[in-house]
């Protein structure tokens, strides 16, 4: 009779606790900071009032943690929102004067390359989240390319839509589909 297939590998897992876990990566000065941020344990079941910054300009190797030990210099960091795609983040502090502080030392410093812009968010419509504030202030800069060629219709859309430039490019973008008045014209 054939033995067991020479080659087979077994995975084992440990059970260790997420405490212990964490110990073990303390020893090897791994993680770990000198943060102030609280532990889930401490939050409790309740959200205390938050004190949110806007962080604009990061640049895309930005990591949380790199956030999480820059900010909690300045006080207690409760939470962090990371919107890479937008370039920015929310970090929530538990009082006013971190909050503050934060936009004192921090604003204009650099990290991984790209000078921080840190400041108040800007005021995000009701019923929408605090993170909408990140998507609210780098789309609205930009005028939405659809309004200006063939009229934007969605009714969320988050790109500003200046009444005056409705359709101000539809010729240019319809001509260069073959669809534009001078369409044909060419000789």
């Amino acid at each position: 009779e054939e033995e067991e297939e020479e080659g087979e590998w077994t995975v084992q897992h440990t059970v260790r606790s997420r405490t212990q876990q964490v110990k073990e990566l303390d020893s090897l000065g791994q993680i770990r900071s000198k943060s102030h941020s609280p532990t889930p344990h401490s939050r409790g079941s309740f959200k205390p009032e938050l004190f949110p910054v806007r962080v604009g300009t990061l640049a895309s190797t930005t990591t949380y943690i790199k956030l999480h030990e820059l900010f909690s210099r300045t006080g207690m960091v409760y939470s962090i929102k990371m919107l890479l795609e937008e370039q920015c983040a929310l970090v929530n502090y538990t009082t006013k004067e971190d909050c503050e502080r934060a936009i004192q030392y921090i604003d204009g410093m650099v990290l991984e390359g790209a000078r921080l812009s840190v400041r108040y968010p800007f005021k995000a419509p009701a019923g929408s989240s605090s993170s909408d504030s990140c998507q609210h202030s780098s789309s609205q800069k930009k005028e939405c390319f659809f309004w200006r060629t063939t009229g934007c219709t969605r009714g969320d859309c988050t790109y500003r839509h200046v009444p005056e430039h409705k359709n101000i490019d539809k010729d240019k973008f319809t001509s260069g589909l073959g669809f534009g008045s001078h369409a044909g014209d060419h000789k």
